[in-house]
């Protein structure tokens, strides 16, 4: 019994001494490199040694933001075991420092569990500033960044997808949210990989695979305590308490395994063409033969290309659909809710396309549909799919409006609060007199929780049409990122949101189905790392025979392996 007591008490004493040695450290260095004494923005009381650790939450981000917002202003800062935090509340104040001072804001935090166990550090939105991270937005922008890229390569596969959506739906109305799922997880198969679906042979399903990883990644950025203390990614596997590093290194194998499967069966596939094998155009197609039509590299820097194309079609698969999924989600529950609104939206695809022919890109435009152009923004900000962001990290100290930002700070952006910004004056009690001027935050959308389209349109110059309203703020300059991080996929993104809203509206009435309560934004999304409705029913209801009759002759017209779902 006195050996046990003196186990805990000496556990309990080194317990205490690595965090005050993480206290005392962080404030010496702070001093240190902040001789002027500038003030970190303002935030909850730190308590000795550990700081704001218990302030941190480990799900729900964007609300206990948002409630820190309300009291502490456009930033709010915190300090876990001796990491500072800061998280932005504010649309200027996130353009000024991740936009117009993004090459500071150009880096992303240590992730011991997600990127060091577990292995998603590598994906591109997750990498570290540095040649891999620079080589993978290279290849990812070159093959997805611009509309007119967009519409030239993508435009038919979009159609084709949304054409298998709506036949799906037919044929199973009550799946109708799994059949979103496939249909954004299919176009980023396609694109990165040229792969239908599943391998040849059957044994490698690549949207159950997808899911599956979803799954893993949802849980390792969750906060683990070895996030806040690294040294404890050092412990065995066999040590009381390790099951997290049992579980990063687990998912890691599994992360390894699928992106090298998934890579080396195009990669052998296409050295392979010259013997008469067809190969899909994709992205791991295209860029490797780019890559091998050039002069040979060195090996070490044929290497380096290889890992960062691997990486990046990777990280398309891994991360390309959700933003789809989630924005289409919120779209069928808004459609279920407001059928005013769905009346009006198709009203306008029906004076446009008609019942007569399907949807094409060419029907995009705030010329031709204006309102639907409105309703895709309105899908977008309604339920940002990232409420939090993906952190930045400064790589110097910074000073801004008089406080002062240390280097290695893990930033947030609160997306959702700019999203829903309405009462918000940015407590000015908080801020001291000469910061006071700064401290207004523009109302951009009034009425935040309802689905409002028309928040984007104003009446033309004639009065008998619509315009965009440019002085509301399109939610498309936020949700998808800021500055050198901004989503390279979000030219891509759009346009399938709009394909996939086009073809739904354009083949079915939305009707609410069963009850529930939906009456706030609690009540409808998860606030999870990648935020979707919570789950919900409708009735998908076919509007005419001749739109049916089109489905089925376009689906009918695909080939066997284009059908396969």
């Amino acid at each position: 019994m006195a050996l046990n007591s003196f186990v805990v008490n000496a556990g309990i004493i080194g317990a205490l001494l690595v965090f005050g040695s993480y206290y005392v450290r962080h404030y010496v260095v702070m001093w240190r490199r902040n001789p002027q004494g500038l003030p970190n923005p303002p935030g909850p009381r730190q308590l000795p040694i550990i700081g704001n650790l218990l302030d941190m939450p480990r799900k729900h981000y964007p609300l206990t933001h948002t409630k820190w917002m309300r009291k502490y202003g456009p930033m709010t800062y915190l300090v876990a075991a001796g990491q500072p935090f800061l998280v932005i509340n504010s649309y200027d104040v996130a353009k000024d420092l991740l936009d117009k001072r993004g090459s500071n804001y150009i880096n992303r935090p240590r992730m011991v569990m997600a990127g060091e166990l577990s292995g998603i550090g590598k994906a591109t939105g997750m990498t570290q500033s540095g040649t891999l991270w620079k080589k993978q937005r290279r290849y990812l922008n070159k093959a997805l960044s611009g509309e007119p890229i967009v519409r030239r390569d993508y435009s038919e596969l979009m159609i084709k997808r949304a054409t298998i959506l709506v036949k799906s739906i037919l044929d199973h109305p009550e799946n109708f949210l799994w059949e979103v799922k496939k249909m954004a997880g299919h176009v980023v198969i396609e694109v990165g990989y040229g792969a239908i679906g599943d391998d040849e042979d059957g044994s490698h399903n690549y949207i159950d695979m997808q899911i599956e990883l979803g799954i893993i990644t949802a849980k390792t950025v969750q906060g683990y305590w070895v996030d806040y203390f690294p040294w404890l990614k050092h412990i065995p596997t066999w040590f009381p308490g390790a099951q997290f590093k049992r579980d990063g290194l687990r998912w890691g194998k599994q992360f390894d395994a699928t992106r090298d499967y998934m890579f080396e069966t195009v990669r052998k596939r296409m050295l392979s063409e010259d013997q008469g094998v067809s190969l899909p155009s994709s992205f791991v197609r295209n860029t490797l033969r780019d890559l091998y039509s050039k002069p040979p590299p060195d090996a070490q820097q044929l290497k380096e290309d290889e890992e960062a194309i691997k990486c990046s079609s990777f990280s398309f698969y891994r991360a390309g659909s959700d933003t789809v999924e989630s924005v289409l989600r919120s779209f069928l529950l808004a459609m279920s809710l407001y059928p005013e609104i769905q009346a009006r939206a198709y009203a306008e695809i029906e004076r446009v396309i008609g019942s007569c022919r399907l949807p094409t890109v060419n029907d995009k435009g705030a010329d031709k549909m204006p309102y639907i152009e409105a309703l895709v923004l309105e899908a977008v900000r309604w339920n940002p799919p990232t409420g939090s962001g993906v952190p930045h990290v400064p790589i110097h100290d910074d000073v801004y409006q008089g406080y002062f930002i240390p280097k290695e700070t893990i930033v947030y952006n609160n997306v959702w609060w700019v999203n829903n910004s309405t009462e918000f004056q940015h407590a000015d009690v908080l801020l001291r007199p000469q910061d006071r001027q700064l401290s207004r935050d523009p109302v951009y959308y009034p009425n935040p929780s309802d689905f409002i389209p028309e928040r984007f349109l104003l009446a033309d110059d004639t009065g008998s049409g619509v315009t965009f309203n440019k002085s509301t703020l399109d939610p498309c300059q936020y949700v998808f990122g800021f500055g050198r991080r901004i989503c390279p996929g979000i030219d891509m993104s759009v346009q399938e949101i709009w394909v996939a809203i086009v073809f739904i509206l354009w083949a079915f009435e939305v009707k609410r189905k069963g009850g529930g309560k939906w009456d706030t934004d609690e009540d409808r999304f998860t606030f999870t790392f990648i935020s979707h409705t919570k789950p919900f029913d409708c009735d998908l209801i076919p509007r005419l025979d001749k739109a049916k009759e089109l489905i089925e002759e376009a689906y009918g017209s695909l080939s066997s392996p284009e059908r396969r779902k």
